[in-house]
């Protein structure tokens, strides 16, 4: 019986220690992991990519030499960086041989103007620099400035009145008192290290790695202010050159070279830290270094414990008594994760409702001035001989194709707000020319109505501040168009702008307020007003209900407030609330009448002597769509999917096409495919082609997949007459 146990407590011993030994694995390899993940044992990238294609076909590039992870000097002065990389990589798709030269940014510009260099790299896109006297490739890499500092920030407003550092001025953001324009990113990291400034802004792939660089602790990337695109730069004449590099810069897109380089250069992790960095910034570490430390040492002990008082009937009590509390605690873990499984449910059943509703509402906002302009098309076709009905069923199905478009376009911009994609652009603007906006906008449909509209101002001392206008005047005409729609003929809505005490300095206090003698809302109703698709009335009113859910979120976005005071059949009154920044500045009268003296010189250009491709599969659409380009002007030839479109911008060697519109979704070959074969084409002429994408897919998503694809704009179906013009004078004057 002795030697019985003796066997089974060394079997057991020997089952603890090896539990023990895999916990101290197990630490081992977490720390290990974590230590991977945040940098820390990465071992620092180099340049492997060369070219040697003989001296006769070198291409001397310049570049910053303090821009890291782009170009930079590492401890042994020798070049590193991700455009250090893709310029050899670029330079050997091309036939060349690079020869890179890293110093500050005023050099290299001045090499480039010497003649002495060919490109200057990391150089970011600005849409009037074609005008000048310098060439741009296509985008080699995304940009994206973002907020650094100690304390985050969720919107443009928190920057106001602060110290801000960065080597871009950002004019269009109201922030040239707050920000200071530094020599480097170093200068300007050093700064924010030292609290000489509360935040820096810069490229965030730049703000990681001098993060790394300076051993910078506490400071973290928070919001995104801006987004561009950076590329090469070559001097006017280098056409050629510009071509070659673009069609190679293009081959790496398609192949994957680029996001390669992009995993290998740049440091996606805010900070890398050293061990003892870790174990400071993470104390969970060291305590479950600890905890796994002791558990083995206890587990260690026990054995020999055990073993050495031979208590093999306690430790079997001792074992029964914590498998009962471990079965106790497990059965509370598994009750509460069967609740937390029940509020998800519930969750997932709500959001399944919601959504089911949203499709229900939508597919009757669609399906109704759809329904209706297909009952008036019939109409129209058998009132051929009638000029009368026939002009009435087209004015009818006018109205209802505008009702549609403002259905899915309100749609749509909810959608846009739902996702983030809205970003608010405030600018020096005056309050009373919201006012104005809805003399303009909104008078016309109260006057219809027989309602009589009153707009004034209240004790407004300062009326120029710093919004948003077109999204500010976008609640408004919301919140107005909803007072015309339940407000009886013979009623009176009321539009008051007023001025209230702000302690906050350099910031005015506004409040809008619009009243109506309308039916009122029932307090039921108020409780979810701002909700989508919200109608009191629907079976009398038409709309989406829309418009207050939209006008709540972008008022959200500002920072602003909204309140309602309602009854049934004693109208209503909503009160907007903003606090704006003062602007002081003068507007600068010549550069508006520069502007203005561009405008009308573009909007007289003629397009008659311009031969363009429309590529589209719908032959209604299509030749919708001709019209409204031969209205230019244009000589227009057609494709009906892409692989006709490819063959016609082959056959056009001789005369390649100006320009050319290209639907997406098509059969054979869609719009992003034939774009990526016309870029691919060995033909430099016809290779760089301006493609216009035409689609019905209007976010943000599909605008940047379109431009991923190659092409250079994006146009919305059903195409605004005013957005075409634009997009023609951009590309062909």
């Amino acid at each position: 019986m002795e030697e019985e146990k003796r066997s089974v407590f060394r079997d057991k011993r020997n089952v603890v220690v090896a539990a023990a030994l895999v916990f101290l694995l197990m630490a081992v390899v977490l720390v290990f992991s974590f230590l991977m993940i945040g940098g820390v044992l990465r071992r620092k990238p180099e340049v492997t990519a060369q070219t040697n294609k003989g001296e006769a076909n070198t291409l001397i590039a310049v570049a910053d030499a303090d821009y890291e992870p782009f170009s930079y000097l590492d401890k042994s002065k020798r070049y590193q960086g991700y455009s250090v990389e893709l310029i050899y990589e670029a330079a050997g798709r091309a036939g060349l041989n690079a020869s890179v030269q890293l110093m500050n940014r005023d050099t290299a510009w001045q090499m480039l103007e010497d003649g002495k260099a060919d490109v200057v790299l990391n150089w970011e896109i600005e849409p009037l620099l074609e005008e000048s006297d310098r060439l741009l490739t296509i985008p080699t890499a995304e940009i994206n400035y973002v907020v650094y500092g100690r304390d985050k920030v969720s919107s443009i407003g928190e920057l106001y009145g602060k110290r801000i550092a960065s080597l871009k001025s950002f004019k269009e953001l109201g922030l040239q008192k707050e920000i200071t324009l530094l020599s480097s990113y170093e200068e300007v990291f050093t700064a924010l290290k030292n609290n000489t400034y509360d935040y820096a802004i810069c490229p965030i792939q730049v703000g990681n790695a001098f993060l790394r660089k300076l051993n910078i602790r506490g400071i973290r990337p928070s919001y995104q202010i801006a987004h561009t695109y950076s590329c090469m730069v070559l001097r006017k004449g280098n056409e050629d050159l510009r071509n070659r590099l673009d069609i190679a810069i293009g081959t790496l897109h398609r192949e994957g070279v680029i996001g390669k380089l992009d995993e290998k250069w740049v440091d996606h992790h805010y900070e890398r830290m050293s061990l003892s960095g870790v174990l400071t910034n993470y104390p969970w570490i060291a305590a479950v270094l600890i905890f796994f430390v002791l558990f083995a040492s206890f587990l260690i002990y026990l054995v020999v414990h055990e073993y050495q008082d031979n208590l093999l009937k306690d430790r079997i009590f001792e074992r029964i008594n914590e498998n009962a509390g471990v079965i106790d605690r497990e059965n509370i873990v598994v009750e509460a994760r069967f609740s937390e499984l029940e509020k998800r449910r519930a969750i997932a059943e709500a959001a399944n409702a919601s959504k089911t509703r949203f499709l229900a509402e939508m597919s009757g906002q669609i399906r109704g001035p759809i329904s209706e302009m297909l009952r008036d098309a019939e109409t129209a076709r058998s009132s051929l001989t009638n000029p009368d009905k026939l002009v009435e069923c087209v004015e009818r199905i006018r109205i209802a194709g505008k009702r549609l478009l403002a259905g899915v376009n309100e749609i749509l911009e909810l959608v846009r707000l739902e996702q983030g994609s809205v970003v608010l652009k405030p600018a020096p603007n005056d309050l009373y020319s919201i006012l104005d906006s809805i003399d303009s906008v909104v008078s016309f449909e109260a006057e219809r109505n027989n309602i009589r509209l009153m707009t004034r101002s209240s004790d407004v001392v300062d009326s120029r501040v710093l919004f948003d206008r077109l999204r500010l005047n976008q609640v408004m005409v919301n919140i107005l168009s909803n007072a015309i729609k339940f407000t009886p003929a013979g009623g009176e809505i009321r539009v008051t702008l007023s001025q209230k005490p702000n302690e906050r300095k350099g910031y005015g206090l506004y409040e809008f307020r619009i009243k109506d003698t309308g039916i009122g809302m029932s307090p039921e109703f108020i409780e979810k007003l701002y909700e989508p698709f919200s109608r009191e009335h629907p079976e009398s009113m038409s709309g989406a209900g829309l418009g207050l859910a939209i006008a709540k979120r972008i008022l959200d976005m500002m920072g602003a407030t909204i309140e309602v005071e309602t009854a049934p059949q004693r109208g209503t009154e909503f009160f907007v609330t903003l606090e704006l920044r003062l602007q002081y500045e003068d507007v600068d009268e010549k550069a508006e009448r520069a502007a203005k003296k561009r405008q009308a010189v573009t909007s007289e250009f003629d397009f008659s002597e311009k031969r363009v491709l429309l590529v589209e599969d719908e032959e209604i659409s299509r030749e919708i769509e001709k019209v409204q380009l031969e209205s230019f002007g244009l000589t227009v030839d057609t494709a009906e999917d892409g692989e006709q479109a490819v063959a016609a911008v082959v056959k056009s060697v001789g005369e390649p096409y100006d320009m050319i519109f290209m639907d997406i979704v098509m059969p054979k070959l869609n719009g992003y495919e034939a774009t990526k074969q016309v870029r691919a084409l060995s033909n430099p002429l016809l290779s760089v082609i301006p493609v216009v994408a035409l689609t019905a897919n209007v976010l943000e998503d599909d605008r940047r997949e379109a431009f991923q694809a190659g092409m250079n704009s994006h146009l919305s179906k059903p195409i605004d007459p005013e957005l075409l013009r634009d997009i023609l004078e951009k590309f062909l004057v």
